[in-house]
This record gives structure tokens, C-alpha cells and sequence, in this order.
């Protein structure tokens, strides 16, 4: 569970998001009063796979110096400027405990009362934002077994007809929760780092040989292999603002759900020759 929250008291600016988001930082939300606090220490920044953390306010009023007597725990409704009932969370006095936050953004306000006091209350506000699982999806450029297939000798192909190009994708694993006056951000917002593996069908060995988003096949002639070695491709994404999960992709042919297997042949030795 994350780091125990310490409402504040907010000031009013916008947001600000630095694009493609690549540090906590660049993911701010200053303290405005109806939009809650920054992101900018990556403490109001998690991902899918571990949203849950703990919100807790002050206890005295910092004008008067009288200790609260009750708590009010709210939290904004998707798509609206309402706020009602807290989802994924138990408020108990001061603190409230979400155990797991949804993607997209959630802006969390609490309103403290003091005895006797005519004034109306003031609310504070905390905003979050949690990372959405990204699919990771690979096509290669050729459609068929036979066009992922190459002779040892030569090497990976290099003619721009018979290269073998494998293009990347990756988009949110859903549609993360909006909400009125927070940039609704898409995938095309936050840098992506990603990792092309070959990954050898007989030994499930794994060789990194590249780092973009697209590969095309580089392989050098290797004169004598003797045996048929087949490889499938493989594209890991992540998020460059916080480390979350591993998001994984397996390069399948053009058109298809089908795997591309690229296989590596040997040369053929010469026939002998015998006089009868």
C-alpha cells in the first residue's frame, strides 16, 4: 500500500501536463481547489496492478487551531462535477483507505467540521492518477510461413520486397476514468520504451535485438550452420513515468492471429557424384 497522504490546504491554478508524460513530474496538477494536489513526486501516481493507498487529513484547523470533530469523505463521479459516495474505499474519521483505484484520474475531497463554529466548512481535495495496463499487439509485413523463411548462408534478407518488418502497437488495456476539468489522456500522451526479443522456438532462449517500437530483421550470414533454427519475435512495452507491469506482445502474421515464426535454414551440401 502506498505512502500515508497528508491533506493540505490548495491553491487555485490549472493543470499542466508536459507531453509525452516521461517523469512523475511531468504529470502535474497544481493545487487548485476543485482538481486537489500535484502529482509531480509520483506519490499520487500509481499503476493498475497496485492501486491501492491511503489518504489522511489534518486534525486541527490550521485557523482557529480546534481539533475537527467529524469527517467527511467524498470522492468525484465519473464524467461529472458532482462528488458523491467513495468506490473502492472505507473512510474511518480522518483516514481513508482505497484498496484499489480504477485507471484514469479520481479526485478524492474531504470536509471537516468543528463545533459550534456558524461557518460553512471548507473542503480539501486530492487528485490521483493510475496507469492503465497497455495491450501490446506486433504484425509482421508478409503474410505467409514461406516469406519468413531464409537461407543461413545469406542472412536475414535486406531487398525492401523480401525484409521482414514487424510494426508494434500498444493501446490502453480500456478506457481510463475521466473526469471535467482533468485532461482526459490517451496512449499518445505518455512516452513508451520498448525491447524487441528473438526468441528461439527449440530452447525458449531470448536475445534483445532492439529497442523501437518497429523492427526489421537483421541477421548476419552464418556459413556452415548445419541445423534449421526457427525464432519467433517478441515486444515488451512500458511506461517510461513509473515502472508497472510487464506488457508483452508476440509478432503474428499480416492479417492474421497466427504467430510468425521466422525460420533459418542451412545450405545444402553438394550432392556426390559416382561412377557405376
Amino acid at each position: 500500500m502506498a505512502g500515508l497522504l497528508l491533506m493540505t490546504a490548495l491553491q487555485a491554478t490549472a493543470q499542466t501536463v508536459t507531453k509525452p508524460v516521461k517523469v512523475p513530474a511531468d504529470l502535474y496538477v497544481t493545487a487548485a481547489p476543485t482538481k486537489g494536489t500535484s502529482t509531480n513526486d509520483g506519490t499520487t501516481l500509481f499503476c493498475a496492478e497496485n492501486s491501492g493507498f491511503t489518504l489522511k487529513s489534518s486534525t486541527t484547523d490550521p485557523v482557529t487551531h480546534a481539533t475537527y470533530t467529524g469527517y467527511t469523505w467524498e470522492e468525484q463521479q465519473t464524467g461529472a462535477a458532482t462528488f458523491g459516495p467513495v468506490t473502492s474505499g472505507t473512510a474511518t474519521n480522518e483516514t481513508l483507505v482505497i484498496t484499489s483505484a480504477t485507471p484514469g484520474w479520481h479526485t478524492y475531497r474531504v470536509t471537516a467540521a468543528l463545533a459550534g463554529n456558524a461557518c460553512p466548512p471548507e473542503p480539501a481535495y486530492y487528485n490521483v492518477y493510475v496507469l492503465p495496463k497497455l495491450v501490446v499487439t506486433a504484425s509482421s509485413n508478409k503474410a505467409d510461413a514461406a516469406s519468413h523463411t531464409y537461407c543461413a548462408e545469406n542472412g536475414a534478407p535486406t531487398a525492401p520486397a523480401d525484409a521482414i518488418t514487424f510494426t508494434g502497437s500498444v493501446a490502453f488495456d480500456g478506457t481510463p476514468n475521466a473526469l471535467p476539468g482533468l485532461e482526459n489522456l490517451t496512449i499518445n500522451d505518455f512516452e513508451v520504451t520498448y525491447t524487441w526479443q528473438k526468441i528461439n522456438v527449440a530452447t525458449s532462449a531470448a536475445t534483445t535485438v532492439a529497442s523501437t517500437k518497429d523492427y526489421t530483421i537483421v541477421e548476419a550470414a552464418t556459413p556452415g550452420a548445419t541445423t534449421t533454427t526457427q525464432y519467433t519475435y517478441e515486444l515488451t512495452a512500458a511506461y517510461s513515468v513509473k515502472a508497472c507491469g510487464t506488457y508483452k506482445g508476440t509478432a503474428t502474421l499480416n492479417g492474421s492471429t497466427t504467430t510468425a515464426t521466422v525460420t533459418v535454414t542451412p545450405k545444402p551440401g553438394k550432392p556426390t557424384i559416382t561412377i557405376q
